[in-house]
């Protein structure tokens, strides 16, 4: 993943149009992944705490 922020840097830095498409290219793909991993996120939530979300940074540990 260490390649888009690379290419994002490059594209911010250098002006370079193919870095550019190149990120535009994959952001839909991490869209899609962190849309997915919440989803899985919560409903794997459900059934171990009771809750679709929780919002306690205590729960993460």
């Amino acid at each position: 993943m260490h390649q888009w922020a690379v290419a994002a840097f490059i594209g911010l830095v250098w002006q370079m149009k193919m870095a550019n498409l190149a990120v535009a290219a994959m952001a839909p793909i991490g869209a899609v992944f962190t849309f997915i991993a919440l989803v899985t996120g919560s409903a794997w939530g459900k059934p171990m705490w009771g809750t679709w979300w929780v919002w306690e940074c205590t729960s993460d540990f």
